[in-house]
């Protein structure tokens, strides 16, 4: 049996199985931790010893204020799975604004200011009416300024801004960048409200943007009361993908499983290939059930990954695998293209140097779009943009892949519409689609643990060997300089309804139209992907 080959092969099948569902989990507070001054990035290996349980940290230098464990509970009791590695270098980018959110009245994000030297402008504002803006008769630039600290406009999205509300002819709408002086009158001429900003006035910058509202010389009054973005859809729609880890529970009646992804909406199934002695297994039923969803109009993908797979000696494996999906490609099924979920990340190494984790990625998703003769598609964690290295791996082979999924375990859309967003907007996602992934599995609850600096603590940072670990003890330490020692803070619960729709069909289908309705505004929006939509016997 293969050791390192697709998700559930071999001696990897536990851990990959696991790894799914955990790994959804470790993101749950992954932007708390940054802003504790974290890092997202984290080693998978862990071992125990009798009563204690230690995890590597290879290569940190620094000790930190403060560590973050994070864990389950069975049977009421704490049990570690990892420890979240400080940050200890520039490697990660600045923190983007957030963009303002999608179905939702921005006006009650804004703050609002009156400009004019003629002191013409007088201001009011409640939750019922929104805001008044009552303007004297005067010759000079008035009006009042809208701006949100920490807000920016989608950039790159196609739509508009809709300015709801009432006021005569003769009021100017802008956008200005802050700073910047307020515009004499608007470029799209004097307006009467409600109306619209196209998105194109700020589309192709940072989106750090102001609202202007501009007087008209005569006596007026103009009442906003609320401010949305409309997005447009893009193209058609994008449809909906899904994985099938094990084929084989369908091999014998492949209509049940075109019946079950057609009431999901499914019209792309990723399918994990067992391989055996060189070949397919199955491979004759295998074609059957490949037929006979491509007759549904149903596109069928062949679906590979490994974390070992970013190392020489897993590539090696990997690139044989590939050449027997290539060949069985080649012998006729309907088979689409291949996709990998390659996660250097959940290697021990990666901690220490995750650059030559990334570049160890980007070698091997070159050398099997060669293998294959085609371009590849990628399932890659939500941060990846955020990690120097990551986004220079992800430029890099540019060349090499044909599509992106984005693994963004959320359950609130407008979580994963800032998630998605960055990545909608990447330099070569007008070319290669992005495709935004949810999990629908079923994750236990998680807990983070907070241990800050002590005299005596039950956790500490063991740096009297060769290597640097983390230690939970069954008691209490003292202090010392090869060993320093932490103590519980505090312990946060990562309910796990944040990160998967557990099956709630109704929740995941309400979600799934928002996110259709709103990421659609971005020309290389690819789609949704639902982990665990289909399963046998449901």
């Amino acid at each position: 049996m293969d050791q390192v080959g697709s998700f559930c092969e071999g001696l990897t099948v536990q851990f990959i199985r696991t790894g799914w569902k955990n790994r959804a989990c470790s993101i749950a507070l992954f932007a708390a931790m940054e802003v504790m001054g974290l890092s997202a990035f984290t080693s998978a290996a862990f071992a125990s010893e009798g009563n204690e349980w230690f995890f590597p940290m290879p290569g940190l230098a620094a000790t930190p204020e403060r560590l973050v464990v994070i864990g389950v509970k069975e049977n009421g009791l704490f049990k570690p799975t990892e420890v979240v590695r400080p940050q200890e270098d520039g490697s990660k980018r600045p923190a983007r604004p957030a963009s303002f959110p999608f179905e939702a009245n921005l006006l009650p994000l804004l703050d609002h200011r009156i400009f004019g030297v003629e002191e013409r402008v007088q201001l009011s504002s409640s939750d019922a009416a929104g805001v008044v803006i009552r303007c004297s008769r005067g010759y000079r630039p008035a009006g009042v300024v809208f701006s949100a600290a920490g807000y920016r406009l989608p950039p790159g999205m196609r739509g508009a801004l809709r300015v709801e509300g009432q006021s005569p002819a003769g009021f100017g709408l802008a956008l200005a960048a802050p700073g910047e002086d307020a515009p004499d009158g608007p470029s799209g001429g004097m307006q009467v409200l409600p109306a619209s900003i196209p998105s194109a006035a700020w589309r192709n910058t940072d989106g750090v943007r102001n609202l202007v509202v501009t007087c008209p010389q005569g006596d007026a009054t103009a009442t906003i009361s609320g401010l949305h973005l409309v997005p447009d859809s893009v193209g058609d729609h994008r449809g909906t993908a899904s994985w099938i880890w094990d084929p084989r529970p369908w091999l014998a009646d492949p209509g049940r499983l075109v019946d079950e992804a057609r009431r999901a909406g499914v019209d792309r199934l990723y399918l994990q290939l067992r391989i055996k002695d060189g070949q397919v297994e199955d491979a004759d039923q295998v074609v059957r059930l490949i037929d006979r969803l491509a007759r549904a109009d149903i596109a069928v993908h062949a679906v590979e990954g490994d974390a070992a797979m970013a190392t020489p000696a897993g590539r090696a494996h990997a690139l044989d695998r590939a050449g027997i999906l290539q060949r069985f490609k080649q012998a006729g099924p309907a088979l689409g293209s291949f996709q990998y979920d390659i996660e250097p990340y959940l290697r021990p190494e990666y901690a220490a140097d995750r650059a030559a984790g990334w570049r160890e990625w980007a070698v091997t998703v070159k050398a099997l779009s060669q293998v294959l003769g085609e371009p590849i598609e990628v399932v890659v964690p939500f941060w990846m943009l955020d990690d120097a290295a990551g986004d220079q791996a992800l430029e890099s082979v540019r060349g090499s892949i044909r599509a992106i999924a984005v693994m963004a375990y959320r359950t609130d859309p407008a979580i994963i519409e800032q998630i998605a967003q960055p990545w909608l907007n990447w330099r070569g996602a007008d070319a290669i689609p992005v495709g935004i992934a949810l999990e629908n599995g079923t994750v236990p609850d998680e807990y983070h643990r907070t241990y800050i600096r002590a005299s005596r603590g039950e956790v500490l940072l063991d740096r009297s060997g060769d290597s640097v670990a983390v230690r939970i003890l069954p008691e209490q330490v003292s202090d010392s300089k090869a060993k320093p020692v932490f103590s519980l803070s505090h312990e946060v619960e990562v309910n796990s309804s944040r990160i998967s729709f557990m099956n709630a069909r109704q929740t995941l289908a309400e979600a799934q139209r928002r996110l259709e309705r709103t990421l659609s505004a971005w020309p290389g929006f690819g789609g949704l992907l639902v982990h665990e939509l289909l399963r046998p016997g449901q």
